[in-house]
């Protein structure tokens, strides 16, 4: 299978995984899905000041391990609890760590 694609089961694992920990935090309205950039590995999008859609690059996801995939959905997620304007501040940081996250505001893709 080529790297770009991205298995059914590594697709449920990461949107499910998102979804719940979403869920968990009251945060049923977010959407979850996938993007084809490749320079942000995720990423949270606000609409007036609130969360309303996260994203996973489609391309990049695949070659994360299993650990930073868990550490990119705490920072995703960690975003969309707070207004828009945090961006990856000590409140921010909190919320990372709160939810499992390591707190890092950026992630290299490994080779």
């Amino acid at each position: 299978m080529p790297a770009s694609l991205i298995s059914e089961a590594s697709a449920r694992s990461a949107l499910g995984a998102t979804r719940i920990l979403l869920a968990e935090q009251g945060l049923d309205r977010v959407s979850v899905d996938w993007h084809n950039g490749v320079s942000r590995i995720g990423m949270t999008h606000f609409r007036r000041g609130k969360s309303f859609l996260i994203t996973y690059s489609s391309k990049l996801w695949p070659h994360l391990p299993y650990e930073m995939r868990l550490d990119v959905i705490a920072h995703e997620v960690a975003h969309a609890t707070l207004p828009y304007g945090h961006d990856h501040n000590s409140v921010w940081l909190r919320k990372c760590l709160e939810l499992g996250g390591n707190g890092n505001p950026t992630d290299a893709v490994p080779d």
